[in-house]
């Protein structure tokens, strides 16, 4: 058998790089220095898929949404975390899922928050974007905001936005 130098070369990398890099301890874990901001960067909870978007309570505590079709809530310390129930069915394949999270500038008094979810019509998906209302540890009311016509529904495992913002009585999503 005829081996060339590439060959091996791609070989020994392919051998031995993954596990050179499985041996970084605290990968996750950073000093960032900017010409206007020095930071920590530190892990402050795990356990999820791909956790997508993150939106600040007022109390402190943080909604985090997992590709997987989940939304926690992660007390500002990170050592807790609660599954929230009632949430959609989402296309979850690829970079398809539930993606951004947003909560209602009113929150404190209506409860609301805003979420971008890869939306199933059969083996079919395309993003929507969607309200509901928290009570206690459970999503409920959803309402759908924006839903792409059927016709444009794909089986592409892509996403397809997934900014929120509000702003002065608008919601900006893309």
């Amino acid at each position: 058998m005829y081996v060339t130098k590439n060959y091996i070369k791609y070989i020994l990398i392919t051998l031995f790089y993954p596990t050179s890099w499985c041996q970084i301890e605290d990968w996750d874990i950073d000093t960032v220095n900017t010409s206007l901001l020095d930071y920590q960067v530190e892990l402050s909870s795990d356990g999820y898929i791909i956790s997508w978007g993150i939106s600040f309570l007022p109390d402190g505590d943080l909604l985090v949404s997992d590709i997987s079709g989940k939304i926690y809530r992660v007390n500002k310390d990170g050592n807790d975390k609660i599954l929230f129930q009632g949430l959609p069915k989402v296309y979850y394949r690829g970079q398809a899922g539930l993606l951004d999270i947003e909560i209602h500038p009113d929150f404190e008094q209506n409860r609301l928050n805003y979420f971008y979810l890869s939306d199933i019509h059969k083996n079919l998906s395309f993003t929507s974007f969607a309200s509901r209302v928290l009570v206690n540890d459970k999503l409920e009311s959803i309402k759908t905001i924006y839903k792409a016509p059927l016709h444009n529904f794909t089986n592409c495992p892509y996403h397809f936005g997934s900014r929120i913002l509000l702003d002065k009585g608008y919601i900006y999503f893309t």
